[in-house]
């Protein structure tokens, strides 16, 4: 498990219930990451029933398209 937290470390605080851990790795890169069993942060956010972490992913998508029109 240890290989996966630092591979996807934004799915490990999601699986692991740590609001704390979450709050550190909710970046763009991780946001948008897909793990070896083909899960997005979203939908494990989803399957796992997390409001937070939910709310936080779509606010950081929200941003980044906004920062991706704002380059172009």
């Amino acid at each position: 498990m240890t290989n996966y937290r630092r591979r996807y470390p934004l799915h490990y605080a999601i699986y692991m219930d740590d609001s704390k851990l979450i709050e550190k790795a909710m970046t763009l890169k991780n946001v948008n990451m897909m793990d070896s069993y083909q899960f997005t942060p979203l939908k494990l956010a989803t399957l796992y029933h997390n409001k937070q972490a939910i709310d936080g992913i779509k606010a950081l998508g929200r941003l980044a398209k906004i920062a991706t029109l704002e380059t172009k």
